[in-house]
Parts: structure tokens; sequence; C-alpha cells
């Protein structure tokens, strides 16, 4: 197995990429595994082909864990659950932990069980606390670890973030689920935890979390303030996209359009622009002293 398709995030706590339908530049989701006294945990099951549920069983069996008896999910993208009904098929009915605001997504014929903000799962006496984290996604979750071993102590500063980060920065963060404000939190709540080290779904792990979800804030920030620059003059949707991201390849024009609605969404409610026009074509602009 090549040294690139797994790592180790702490005592316990691992990942394997395997490839996905997941947006560019990243062509794999980074699997989590927990384990600890042969009991395992496995977090999002993105990956694209069925017979890769038997690679990942297989991986986290030669990482101790020959009992994986849960799964948990930080959100339902495809690129996360995409390979859920394989796995569960070598699994059987084991608990799908996901939040309440997403079990409605699960892919057909997946029961989830309703996990919301600061449940704790029990493994093999340590504790696995999920912390909602939405903005990417209105049930988005990180998963910490909890476990009074002091050998086992590098475990409680080490996250499953997901779609918060990723190895390259900040997520997506576009309407119809997205919410830049939800997002600016999130990233507040873990960087006040102060962790060591994260594990995002795609790109590399970071090792240095508080400049990583800094950098992501100051990021989305500048990005509303450009956008409120560019509305000193009145523009409609479309020309507010063309001065921001100039001309958007077919393909990602409506992650480029749920992106910025979902800024303009966030600067409405702190009533630092007007929407003028009669749709959310606009115009907008900016109000005075924004």
């Amino acid at each position: 197995m090549s040294a690139e398709r797994e790592r180790r995030l702490a005592s316990g706590l691992w990942q394997r990429a395997l490839a996905s339908d997941t947006l560019p530049p990243f062509d794999a989701t980074w699997s989590g595994l927990i384990t600890f006294g042969g009991r395992g945990l496995l977090i999002d099951p993105g990956f694209r082909d069925p017979s890769d549920a038997d690679v990942l069983l297989a991986w986290a069996a030669a990482r101790g864990a020959t009992d994986v008896d849960r799964v948990a999910l930080t959100h339902t993208h495809p690129d996360h659950v995409a390979g859920l009904p394989a796995l569960l098929e070598r699994l059987g009915a084991v608990p799908v932990h996901v939040h309440p605001a997403e079990i409605d997504r699960l892919p057909s014929g997946v029961r989830g069980v309703a996990t919301g903000d600061d449940r704790v799962l029990p493994l093999a006496g340590r504790r696995v606390r999920a912390l909602h984290t939405p903005g990417h996604a209105p049930g988005h979750l990180t998963f910490a670890v909890e476990t009074d071993a002091p050998e086992e102590a590098d475990a409680n500063d080490a996250l499953f973030v997901g779609d918060l980060l990723t190895g390259r920065g900040g997520a997506w963060v576009g309407l119809p689920y997205g919410d830049v404000d939800a997002y600016l939190a999130s990233l507040a709540r873990i960087r006040a935890r102060a962790p060591a080290r994260l594990g995002p779904a795609h790109g590399d792990a970071i090792d240095d979390p508080a400049a990583a979800l800094d950098a992501a804030a100051a990021h989305r920030r500048d990005r509303l303030e450009g956008i409120v620059a560019a509305l000193a003059t009145p523009r409609t949707l479309d020309e507010l996209q063309r001065e921001l991201y100039g001309e958007v390849p077919p393909d990602a024009e409506r992650f480029v359009r749920g992106a910025l609605l979902a800024s303009l969404a966030s600067l409405l409610r702190a009533r630092r622009i007007a929407h003028v026009g009669t749709d959310e074509a606009g115009p907008y602009q900016a109000m005075p002293g924004a």
C-alpha cells in the first residue's frame, strides 16, 4: 500500500484514501478509522467502486479493527456516502451515525441513527464525541476522541474534520445548503479547542490547525469585503460573478454561483448590502457605510 494512501493521525486514529467522485483538485475521499481494543468505527465511506468496501475493511482489520461495529458520517454529500450501501452489505445492520439535519439525505435503503451535537459514542472504553460544525452542510459533524490513557493522550488532540477544511484551505460553502455565518462560527469553535492535528476528508493532514483555521476564516471574510466593495455600484448577480470570478467553466458554474449566493445571503442578513431587484438575479448594492 502506498504511504500516500494512508496516514496515522494519532493513537488509534487513521485515514485511508479511496477514489471518489469529489470536486477538483481532489480525486479521493479520506475515510477515517477510530480503533481501540479490536473495535472500530469507520467515518465517511465515500469511495466510488463498491469493491473498495473490501479494501477498506481489510485495511481496518490490518490496523487493529477486527470488529467494525458502527459507521459515522461528517455529512451526506455523495463523496462521503457513496460507498455506504456496499459497506453495509459486508457489515450488516450496524448503526450509521449522522446529524438529524442530514438523516433524510442518506442513500436509498440506509437507515441512520440521529446523532446531534455533543453526542458521545462509547468505543472500547474511549469516547467519540460528535461536534456540530455546520456551514459546508447543515448537519456537518466533526469527530473527536477522548481517552484517559496516558499512552493515548495524543488522540485527544486530533480531530476528523470532514469538509470543514481541506488540505489546501477552506471548504466550499454554497447554497442551497451552505451557510457562511455558520461556517465561520464552526471554524471558531474548532479553533477554540486548540487541536494539534486535523484529518480532513480531502488533501493532506493539517499539522498547524490554528494557522489553517485562521486562514480559512480570513479568506471568507476577505471575500465578503470584496463583494461589498464591488457593490459600491449596483450590480446584477451575473455582473458581480464576472467581476469576482471572471469566465467560469460550465462544469463549475453551479458551484461558483452557489458560493456567491451564500455570501450574498450573509451580507443581506448583516444589512451590509441591499437587494433591489425582484429575484435572485438582483441587482444588489452596498448599504451606506457598509
